[in-house]
């Protein structure tokens, strides 16, 4: 179940949140046309993990949800040349 989407606060942005039965769930997408720079999920640096950590506690803290167990997870999709997507979900990705 979809809680929020593009949830803005400190200057950053988490794309979405769910809940996966009692655990939250911070999602980051990323899209790329072709991998010349790498797949999608390879855009996902340390510091965009830290940003994304500090976006969910507050997240968390704001809606007193501060002990929910929660889960960060990358959706990576890939534009292929002929338009079609390539779609990877990858659950718990740090």
């Amino acid at each position: 179940m979809i809680l929020d989407r593009r949830f803005r606060i400190l200057r950053g942005e988490i794309d979405i949140i769910a809940r996966d039965g009692r655990t939250i769930v911070f999602i980051e997408v990323k899209t790329r046309r072709g991998t010349g720079f790498g797949p999608p999920a390879a855009s996902v640096t340390e510091s965009k993990r830290r940003q994304i950590r500090r976006l969910a506690q507050a997240y968390l803290s704001g809606r007193r949800l501060d002990r929910a167990e929660c889960r960060f997870d990358v959706i990576s999709i890939l534009v292929e040349e002929d338009d079609s997507l390539r779609l990877e979900h990858l659950r718990d990705a740090f």
